[in-house]
C-alpha cells in the first residue's frame, strides 16, 4: 500500500491528520465505544476512512462507518 500512496495512484485525496485532530478522532472512537487509536498521525479521506487505522485494526470498518451504521444509513 505505501507504494501505491508513494506513486499517488491510491487515495491521492487523503488528508493527513495529527496532533490535536488525533485527539479529537480518538475523543470520537471513545464516545463511540471503540478503542482509540495508538498512531500519533494518519491519513484519512474526504469521507473520514483512513487505511492506516484499517490496517492497524485489521478491518476496513472505521468512524465513517460506524456512524452510518448507527444512523442507519
Amino acid at each position: 500500500m505505501n507504494k501505491l500512496k508513494q506513486a499517488n495512484l491510491y487515495r491521492s485525496e487523503l488528508i493527513p491528520i495529527s496532533g490535536k485532530l488525533v485527539e479529537r478522532y480518538n475523543k470520537c472512537l471513545k464516545t463511540l465505544g471503540f478503542s482509540e487509536t495508538k498512531l500519533t498521525s494518519f491519513f484519512i479521506d474526504g469521507m473520514g476512512w483512513s487505511p492506516d487505522i484499517a490496517e492497524e485494526r485489521k478491518t476496513c470498518i472505521t468512524l465513517i462507518m460506524v456512524m452510518q451504521i448507527h444512523m442507519g444509513l
